[in-house]
């Protein structure tokens, strides 16, 4: 099965992304120098496609437990 996303959708994961890696402490290094948590444990990003029959659903979903829903409900 293959899911795919289009440009609004890649749009809002970009920008959900970027101001939450700024605030999560998952994504910061630590003062020691050590490798933020979400590269050094993996899964750090989850990505959720829910189809129905109106549409296509898309979350995402930070390893910190942060989610954001990047559906692109106009295209409905």
């Amino acid at each position: 099965m293959k899911f795919q996303t289009g440009s609004k959708n890649d749009e809002a994961l970009n920008a959900w992304l970027q101001t939450h890696v700024l605030e999560c402490s998952w994504w910061q290094i630590g003062e020691d120098g050590s490798m933020p948590k979400a590269i050094a444990g993996g899964g750090a990003v989850t990505y959720t496609f829910t189809p129905t029959h109106a549409g296509l659903v898309i979350k995402v979903q930070c390893g910190c437990g942060a989610e954001a829903d990047v559906t692109d409900y106009d295209e409905w």
